[in-house]
């Protein structure tokens, strides 16, 4: 046999022929990935968790009443959190999900005072 005396070489090519099959499913697939840092699986499932939705229409009240002129940083940490609790009910872990959902509420109670005192 040829490949006897090269052990290494037929193992990198026995390797190589159980991988290519598989990388190439990557590429047979038409999968639309979403742009670098645009998100994943998480951001574009549908949210059935009630208390999740209600802080989805909570933030997007806050950016009709003009809180990315007024709480700017606090929207955008709310925005980010916000990311992360749809990942965390995504990955099936609701303990998680429900700590952030409390962190949310607070930054979310901060941001309607701020927004009420920009107000007056």
């Amino acid at each position: 046999m040829i490949f006897a005396g090269f052990k290494p070489l037929r193992s990198a090519c026995l390797v190589a022929l159980v991988l290519a099959p598989a990388l190439s499913g990557c590429a047979i697939f038409d999968r639309r990935w979403p742009e670098a840092g645009g998100g994943g699986y998480g951001e574009y499932m549908e949210l059935t968790n009630p208390r999740a939705q209600a802080l989805d229409e909570r933030l997007a009240g806050f950016v009709a009443r003009d809180a990315k002129r007024f709480a700017a940083a606090e929207l955008d940490e709310a925005s980010m959190l916000f990311v992360r609790i749809k990942r965390e009910l995504a990955a099936e872990h609701p303990e998680d999900a429900e700590i952030n959902m409390d962190r949310l509420d607070e930054l979310a109670d901060r941001m309607e005072k701020r927004l009420i005192k920009a107000r007056k």
